[in-house]
């Protein structure tokens, strides 16, 4: 059986990877929510807007 020698600065860099890769992947999905909060909130201004015009102003 041959004997595997680690790199352990390239093992704890891969590490790092993974963890920063996962870390973007929750703020990637915090985000991705934020944008849809923010296109519900435009669509309701949109609807207040409308009512507003169509209030008859004097």
């Amino acid at each position: 059986m041959q004997e595997t020698k680690i790199d352990w600065n390239l093992m704890q860099l891969y590490m790092r990877i993974l963890s920063l890769k996962g870390s973007f992947e929750k703020t990637r999905k915090e985000y991705e929510e934020f944008i849809i909060k923010c296109q519900k909130a435009i669509e309701e201004c949109d609807v207040m807007l409308k009512e507003l015009e169509e209030l008859p102003f004097q």
